[in-house]
């Protein structure tokens, strides 16, 4: 139970999540057919997930960041990274320029 001072979790921000991975494959010096491959999805899953067109299911999640030799923290690590670059570039709170879809028929 956390304390009184402790302040509660902000929300996830889901667009984070594609950026996250490709920073995360990208620092693995992996290809995207690679990564793909090794996560047993398609190369053009890999990019609709990359791009934020669509999200993983939990399990090809986990699949894809042991395929990464990642684990959630990198995860986490990666999404604020990507946080810092959205805002960076001047994109504070602005949604993604698609819409997600959740990874209806995803591995």
């Amino acid at each position: 139970m956390p304390d009184a001072q402790t302040p509660p979790p902000r929300p996830v921000d889901l667009s984070l999540l594609g950026p996250a991975l490709r920073r995360l494959r990208q620092t693995r010096h992996l290809k995207q057919y690679e990564a793909a491959r090794l996560a047993g999805v398609t190369k053009a899953m890999l990019s609709a997930y990359e791009t934020g067109r669509r999200l993983p299911a939990v399990k090809t999640l986990a699949r894809l960041l042991r395929a990464l030799r990642s684990d959630l923290r990198a995860l986490h690590e990666a999404m604020e990274w990507a946080e810092q670059e959205r805002a960076r570039q001047g994109r504070g709170g602005e949604p993604p320029p698609s819409p997600l879809t959740p990874g209806v028929g995803s591995p």
